[in-house]
């Protein structure tokens, strides 16, 4: 089916996840995670983080206190946790999309591919980026993992996304950057880019069906 891959993309729908992929947010939301566990007294690093790549900032929390034994409860850390992320995103100029993802997107877009994206991060943190990287008008649907039961690996959120375009999961093409991510993305019968970026955590890409270094890969494929 993917033989040819100047015509991979083509007659697919395209599902995108969101941080570390569309937004390069990864290290901040990796870093507010360390310093605030640090504050309640939990040594993390990026290893142990990059476990929670793909899954709702709820769920993470949820898992560490499951794990620590942590005494507030999940939603105060959660609101914890966006308060510290959002400064330190603000004092450092932003979030901004990954090297070559807008154009990919956009060159998409022009020669009607279906796009949509299947993220973990909060509705309110998707449609602020892609109305500021300017794409949000080329997106057919957005899911959030808010809106799921399961979070990745399980596959209820790509199933979701095909479902609303209206597409067999064996015509979606994935683009993602974690394992969780990949896992899902295959468990839902869809074929899977993984995707390593310049700030990328995840060392195991077995899961992939095709690894990138750089969305330029793609965009010359399909231009």
């Amino acid at each position: 089916m993917f033989e040819k891959k100047n015509k991979m993309l083509m007659g697919h729908a395209v599902i995108f996840d969101m941080d570390g992929v569309i937004a390069d947010s990864e290290v901040w939301n990796t870093q507010a995670l360390i310093r605030l566990a640090q504050e309640k007294g939990i040594e993390i690093d990026g290893s142990y983080c990059s476990k929670f790549a793909g899954l709702t900032h709820h769920r993470i929390w949820e898992k560490l206190k499951e794990n620590y034994h942590l005494p507030e409860n999940t939603d105060s850390y959660v609101e914890q946790y966006f308060a510290l992320r959002n400064k330190m995103v603000a004092e450092n100029g932003g979030i901004h999309p990954m090297e070559g993802v807008v154009d990919l997107i956009r060159c998409l877009n022009v020669r009607k591919v279906t796009l949509a994206i299947a993220s973990g991060s909060s509705p309110e943190d998707i449609k602020k980026y892609i109305t500021d990287f300017g794409i949000s008008d080329c997106f057919q649907t957005v899911v959030s993992g808010c809106e799921c039961k399961k979070g990745k690996p399980d596959p209820e959120i790509y199933l979701r996304v095909a479902e609303k375009i209206g597409y067999d999961p064996g015509k979606c093409i994935v683009i993602e950057d974690s394992v969780n991510g990949m896992k899902a993305a295959k468990a839902a019968g869809m074929y899977c880019i993984g995707y390593v970026g310049k700030h990328s955590f995840t060392k195991n890409l077995s899961y992939a069906d095709r690894i990138i270094h750089h969305f330029d890969e793609l965009r010359k494929e399909v231009e």
